[in-house]
């Protein structure tokens, strides 16, 4: 069984009813800030409440998070946060029962700490009096560190080095995605580790050069790219083509609403990655988090799968030597002639397919 012990455990947690923390967060401005606070929880082995993970994302479901939370509430603020129904209801009720409530705030949002408490009602200020905490989504590593400062408990150590997330005795995933692709690979990163999986995500590594980058696609399992509208027309493409210099499988997600562009996609892509397009992308719904940890397996399977992009390359060489003896050379000759001459290309094919898979299982 490949899934995560801790999660199941925590699910399991939750449902009697005993999260030690609650994340109470605005998921449209602050779903990245909160799906690493909660990453990083699960990493120092504390169990919490995050509604994508949850099978009742209901109001009474939030309330009873809030309720049971025995540690007590992280309010993720933001520009929105004072404004969503919601996250006011979560933060009243911590209020109402007197739960430890620890407000912080994203390091990008921290020039505007004190706008964004403008908004603030009066009766909620009192929660708000001490300065907010500051972290870092961006990076897992410096939020970990911070983890114990911020909520005031012992460390029981590093859990999370480099860029790592998870822990799998056969390989590491790296993720490859631009900002259109960002929340398809969080969710992804999420339910991949969530099933046993070790996975490399630049955006948590402190070295953020080309270079370690370039190291970590080296030993890496498997390459996934999030590919995007924005990812074909930028220098994430970059990525690929060091997935083809080191022979990596790749093997390409896409998010739901972006299924229907693939075709402009291609046509966005560089010339010399349009074979990425042969793969099967296969289709990732962040908006239903315990639908896709289900499906991860599926996808965890095809990755292991996976073709590089030499092999695509071989089999473009291959079905174009054999278009070539059905309508090239011997356009005289009959069109039987022609049928037996691809006939015995495609049977040579096979047998050497053949002799390959027996090698393979030598």
């Amino acid at each position: 069984d490949k899934s995560d012990p801790l999660l199941h455990e925590e699910r399991a947690m939750a449902r009697v009813g005993v999260p030690e923390w609650f994340i109470s967060h605005c998921q449209k401005s602050g779903g990245y800030a909160a799906l690493g606070m909660y990453l990083t929880l699960r990493r120092h082995k504390k169990c919490c409440w995050l509604d994508i993970f949850e099978d009742d994302k209901s109001e009474d479901g939030m309330l009873h998070g809030v309720d049971n939370a025995s540690e007590g509430v992280i309010v993720i603020i933001d520009k929105e946060y004072f404004k969503r129904p919601f996250c006011l209801l979560e933060a009243r009720r911590a209020q109402r029962l007197r739960k430890r409530v620890v407000p912080v705030i994203s390091v990008q949002d921290r020039e505007k700490e004190q706008e964004i408490l403008n908004n603030c009602p009066q009766d909620l200020r009192p929660l708000f009096q001490k300065q907010c905490k500051v972290i870092d989504p961006a990076c897992l590593v410096t939020m970990q560190r911070q983890l114990p400062t911020l909520l005031d408990y012992q460390s029981p150590g590093v859990l999370v080095r480099e860029g790592f997330v998870g822990n799998s005795d056969s390989g590491y995933l790296v993720i490859s995605f631009s900002p259109g692709g960002g929340r398809c690979a969080l969710g992804f990163l999420a339910a991949s580790v969530a099933n046993g999986e070790r996975v490399w995500l630049q955006s948590f590594a402190e070295d953020k050069s080309a270079a370690r980058f370039a190291e970590a696609v080296r030993h890496c399992r498997a390459v996934v790219p999030i590919v995007s509208d924005d990812y074909v027309r930028s220098q994430h493409c970059d990525d690929l083509r060091l997935a083809r210099e080191h022979d990596k499988p790749l093997q390409p997600l896409i998010a739901g609403e972006d299924k229907p562009k693939i075709g402009s996609m291609k046509e966005a892509c560089p010339p010399d990655l349009q074979l990425v397009f042969d793969i099967s992308f296969l289709n990732v719904d962040v908006s239903d988090m315990p639908s896709l940890e289900l499906c991860c397996p599926r996808i965890l399977k095809a990755i292991n799968e996976a073709t590089s992009m030499s092999q695509l390359e071989k089999r473009a060489a291959q079905r174009k030597e054999m278009w070539e003896a059905l309508s090239g050379e011997g356009a005289e000759s009959s069109r039987t002639d022609r049928r037996l001459a691809w006939l015995r290309k495609r049977v040579e094919w096979i047998d050497n397919k053949a002799v390959e898979m027996d090698a393979e299982a030598e």
